[in-house]
């Protein structure tokens, strides 16, 4: 039976890639450097801010002015936080059908909790979240399956019982790694349906997702 729901944050609830897509672009236009495309910087979101840096500036980490240039860019998306960003559509729908349904659940993120927290706080809608895991509270992060496992445990439910949203690889390793249901989120930034095992769903949007009768999922499970 299922009883709770975990999900990933970025690009699974939440469509950041505004935010990153703004911080970036600002700060290549700083140093005359030309815009990187919206459609690639949301393909890697989920990567980090390293992965940006590199992506935007076509450089590597160990060019010596890597350091500088990434701290310039987490203190624009500090800045920036949530400004451009919002929920995906359906995200709502959900969350209040969880709600509806007793059901718990909770955020397991890469996003460090500096961000996460915020973002949290002041979006209303995810203000019923009884849980929230990020790197600061792990040994390993995602695709380790240590994050997932320490939620459940908080929400003292058996991972047999939960459903793992997520739309990148390294959420769909964690969750088959935990046990839990695989919800995989092809409308994010990461995922495409040839990357789905057997026995993962296919979420192609949370609003249709949103009307699935969880009991209907149990044989998942």
């Amino acid at each position: 039976m299922i009883r709770g729901l975990l999900f990933d944050l970025d690009g699974t609830l939440l469509d950041s890639a505004p935010d990153f897509v703004y911080c970036l672009n600002s700060l290549l236009e700083k140093y005359q450097k030309p815009p990187t495309d919206e459609n690639l910087i949301r393909s890697y979101v989920s990567d980090g801010s390293a992965k940006l840096v590199k992506l935007g500036f076509k450089i590597e980490e160990e060019h010596p002015e890597f350091e500088k240039l990434k701290k310039e860019f987490l203190d624009s998306y500090k800045n920036n936080l949530g400004k451009f960003s919002n929920l995906f559509i359906g995200a709502s729908e959900l969350i209040e059908k969880i709600k509806l349904n007793n059901l718990k659940w909770g955020i397991v993120t890469n996003k460090p909790y500096e961000y996460a927290s915020k973002i949290i706080e002041e979006t209303p809608d995810l203000s019923s979240c009884m849980t929230l895991v990020c790197p600061d509270h792990l040994k390993k992060a995602k695709p380790s399956p240590e994050g997932i496992l320490l939620a459940c445990n908080q929400l003292n439910l058996n991972p047999k019982e939960v459903i793992y949203f997520g739309d990148h690889q390294k959420d769909l390793m964690a969750s088959r790694a935990a046990g839990t249901l695989t919800a995989a989120c092809t409308y994010g930034y990461a995922l495409q349906s040839s990357d789905l095992k057997n026995d993962d769903i296919e979420v192609r949007n949370l609003l249709e997702f949103s009307k699935t009768n969880f009991k209907s999922l149990d044989e998942h499970s």
